[in-house]
């Protein structure tokens, strides 16, 4: 019984936590006409985070037009370098592989008595796919510099001159 409860606590945490992706963001076969900047999560060294469309970069920081909910209300922020501790963008929808749990746990049916031993084997391989393909057109600090956060932005080579900021209209859900 112990067992089918793990079984299931994985497939139900896999399942239901997917990382969360902003619809405007492309697939993987659109990624060179997106017209919409990266989804960016930046959290600051006093751990108050921003989270949003990345809209420009620049030597003093980056512009981003935060997730419209109530209490950012799509809002523009400017987050400097110095404030920044950590960063995560996301430039495309992930892959999703959640199907291939079920499927493969009852793919096991078929191995009769072994499937004792090669059920779990089968549930944990491909939940360690399906968290990969979660993590697919994403890069963080560690694997890309702030200087190279200009390449996912909205405008890639700042803010045009005579753009009013405060009118951008963030993208469709």
């Amino acid at each position: 019984m112990k067992r089918s409860n793990l079984i299931f606590a994985i497939l139900s945490t896999v399942m239901i936590c997917g990382c969360y992706a902003p619809s405007y963001l492309p697939t993987e076969n659109e990624i060179d006409i997106n017209r919409y900047g990266a989804y960016i999560i930046i959290k600051g060294n006093n751990n108050q985070g921003v989270r949003g469309e990345l809209l420009s970069v620049d030597s003093t920081g980056v512009l981003v037009l935060n997730d419209s909910s109530p209490k950012t209300g799509g809002r523009i922020s400017h987050v400097s370098t110095e404030e920044m501790k950590s960063f995560s963008i996301q430039y495309a929808q992930p892959h999703q592989y959640g199907w291939t749990i079920p499927v493969s746990a009852l793919a096991t049916i078929s191995h009769g008595f072994f499937l004792v031993g090669t059920m779990p084997i089968n549930i944990i391989v491909t939940a360690s796919v399906t968290a990969g393909g979660q993590s697919a057109f994403r890069y963080d600090e560690k694997s890309i510099q702030h200087k190279d956060l200009k390449m996912f932005a909205r405008f890639p080579q700042g803010i045009p001159p005579g753009l009013d900021v405060q009118k951008i209209k963030s993208a469709p859900n």
